[in-house]
């Protein structure tokens, strides 16, 4: 008797599925694997028994490539092509640019490889004559044309075709529905146009012009805030994505501010002697023009200019006429194939689509961020340039504007990460001095201690000092009252509160393990009625919508909050649940138990926290109402031993004593002196010496 697998993933409808699965049925056994939730609906409601990721997982770390990833990913620019590295071929005036493109990439080679992982233990435990799947050689090619292959829901079909030939197991497409094929044709032709688009550079320098005369404009009409004074200059940079509603530390109030460096402003403020201006960083096209306008005009703290404001419009074509030549590298498709396999496979057809996306668009953009650095080093004049999401691409272009002329640079770190994280995790040949600054300063030893013994930079470029941002657990007790908390949201502070916090570093939206997590929490809700219950979302989220739609479809109400703080919540909660995240380690700051939940299909970035036993792992989603009455009937005996607890947040945050701002002024401080110890530094060099 034949044994069938078949794999639903999306899009396929009862009709298909129903007439597959009996066909199946009668030639013979069939296991259903569902990829997906909607995958898992269908199944259910067809009363077919269905197998899922989670039951192939012998371990949780088993799924998580995010760390192989990491390291594949460090391994392509090394990979020869046509005679030299992959790398070589992308620069632009001898400055790799390889830095520039593969964040980018990130996303789609951790899903590769987990892909991989997964149907190749699906096909060796279930050892199937026939697997069955959807037919994506009717398909456009390139599917992932623009928003990458994690987006894309068909990518194990595409993959699974691919194994199944190569280990000699027959596989069977199934037609695609005519609303999916549509809808692949229709995303296939905008992204090509939206590719000629930006080849035509239109899209870019509308949105640079507009941010540009925003700018032009605050120039004139705040002429005495953008003057000169004769004091030394400091530029802070910083993304659009840090500027909320939160504590303003200048203010000593909740207002607008930009989370990531005005802690830091203050302090060194507060000493005296300096010019201090803000960079405000946008990598979106229209996106983010009403923040910039906040900044500009109605910012009473700071003085703010646009990036944007240094771009060189004018010289646009005749950048991306001098990256043109890197294009060579896409000729021979075949040979630029190779530099993308993992185990065997041959993954090029996946990536090139994309590749060949970021290198007609990104290239022309990197070399006019590189210039838009220097034109604003050049015209700025400043003592040093303090840079948050100082591992981002405009950033980069910043750093070697500064390396250029002689300008020394502190990274501020933007945001917890582990030994698993693209930003921080380099090999020797991709951690390139130009890129870096001359010092980083880190929240804990622990990132010190990843960035120096798992990835490349040395000692002395990275310094401790603790979060900025936890200075306000220390300075604003006041704004941490439940009562006002609870009033703010119409809470009852006499009731229990648990705070859910769905994460967006699990992977895309429409994620089996963020649905688990949301359903097992709207689960534990209906269950535990007497308790209040908020979910709160990161700043910027897209999933807001998302989850306001399973709650409807369960007939749930609930509070989902997303640009409101974080801190104030952690503190009227009884009790935090969260995927692996930095919340978890922000809610044990501020002294609330945590439950951990640690899928084995999913990514875990801290597993060091349950191996220090600060927090309540979950494994099995089903048990959280059960786990919810354990640890609130615990009460202060549910908070960890406070020896291991003081080890861990001392690892993550140095010391919480709200003096973590005034150590990077400290840092800061010491740059400027060696700079002007040093006026004339020697240059340096493009890669780190081998050996």
């Amino acid at each position: 008797m034949a044994k069938n697998v078949l794999l639903i993933t999306q899009d396929w409808g009862r009709r298909r599925f129903r007439k597959m699965y009996g066909r199946l049925q009668q030639r013979g056994g069939v296991v259903v694997v569902a990829f997906s939730s909607a995958a898992q609906q269908l199944c259910r409601s067809e009363g077919v028994a269905f197998k899922q990721v989670l039951d192939y997982a012998d371990s949780a770390e088993e799924f998580d490539l995010t760390r192989v990833a990491v390291t594949e990913l460090n391994k392509y620019s090394a990979r020869p092509v046509k005679g030299k590295p992959l790398g070589d071929w992308l620069s632009y005036q001898g400055l790799p640019l390889w830095n520039f493109i593969s964040p980018n990439l990130f996303a789609d080679v951790n899903t590769l490889l987990k892909s991989v992982t997964i149907i190749e233990k699906i096909l060796r435990l279930e050892k199937p004559d026939c697997v069955v799947g959807l037919d994506t050689s009717v398909l456009p090619p390139w599917f992932s044309y623009l928003r990458g292959v994690s987006k894309e829901g068909v990518v194990l079909d595409r993959l699974a075709q691919q194994i199944c030939h190569r280990d000699g197991i027959q596989w069977r497409g199934v037609a695609p529905s005519l609303g999916l094929r549509c809808r692949h044709v229709l995303t296939d032709l905008a992204g090509r146009a939206i590719t000629f688009f930006r080849g035509g550079v239109c899209i870019m320098v509308g949105a640079a012009l507009l941010r540009k005369l925003l700018g032009g404009i605050a120039h004139l009409l705040l002429r005495s805030r953008h003057g000169d004074d004769g004091r030394p200059k400091v530029l802070f940079f910083s993304h659009k994505k840090y500027w909320r509603m939160d504590f303003n530390p200048i203010r000593n109030q909740v207002a607008r501010t930009d989370t990531a460096i005005y802690p830091v402003v203050q302090s060194l403020s507060e000493q005296g002697g300096y010019q201090i201006r803000g960079i405000d960083g946008n990598y979106g096209f229209f996106g983010g023009l009403r923040i910039l306008f906040e900044k500009l005009f109605c910012e009473p703290d700071l003085s703010w200019q646009a990036f944007d404001w240094w771009y060189p419009i004018a010289g646009f074509w005749k950048y991306r006429k001098k990256i043109r030549a890197t294009k060579q590298v896409l000729e021979d498709r075949k040979v630029l194939s190779s530099v993308f396999s993992y185990k065997g496979y041959e993954l090029g057809d996946f990536f090139l689509p994309r590749l060949e996306f970021l290198l007609r668009d990104y290239l022309w953009k990197s070399a006019i961020w590189i210039e838009a650095g220097r034109a604003m080093i050049r015209r700025e004049r400043p003592a040093l340039v303090a840079l948050s999401y100082e591992t981002g691409t405009l950033s980069r272009a910043i750093i070697n504007a500064c390396h250029e002329a002689g300008i020394p640079t502190l990274g501020m770190q933007h945001g917890a990460f582990s030994n698993a994280s693209d930003d921080y995790v380099r090999s020797p040949e991709n951690h390139l001095p130009r890129f870096v600054p001359d010092k980083t300063a880190v929240w804990g030893e622990r990132f010190k201690r990843i960035m120096v013994e798992d990835s490349a930079f040395s000692d002395d470029e990275v310094v401790v000092t603790g979060n900025p941002k936890m200075d306000f657990l220390v300075k604003a007790q006041s704004l941490l009252d439940k009562e006002k908390i609870c009033s703010k949201y119409g809470l009852d502070p006499g009731r229990k509160l648990v705070l859910a916090a769905p994460t967006e570093t699990i992977g895309r939206t429409q994620h089996l393990a963020k649905d688990r997590f949301f359903a097992g929490v709207l689960a534990a809700k209906r269950e535990l009625g007497h308790y209040q219950w908020v979910t709160k979302l990161k700043p910027g989220a897209e999933s807001k919508k998302y989850y306001q739609g399973i709650m409807r479809s369960q007939g749930e109400t609930g509070l989902i909050l997303t640009e409101d703080d974080l801190y104030p919540l952690l503190a009227a909660a009884d009790l935090v649940i969260t995927p692996p995240s930095s919340i978890a380690i922000e809610a044990l700051i501020i002294g609330k138990p945590v439950i951990y939940t640690a899928f084995s299909d999913a990514e875990d970035y801290f597993p060091h926290l349950v191996e220090h036993e600060v927090v309540f792992p979950l494994y099995e989603i089903g048990n959280l109402p059960r786990m919810i009455e354990s640890v609130m009937g615990l009460e202060s005996s549910a908070a960890p031993a406070a020896e291991k607890l003081q080890d861990l947040l001392e690892e993550e945050n140095f010391r919480a004593d709200g003096r973590a701002s005034s150590r990077v002024v400290e840092a800061l401080g010491k740059l400027l002196e060696q700079s002007e110890r040093n006026p004339v530094r020697p240059p340096l060099p493009l890669r780190l010496a081998s050996g």
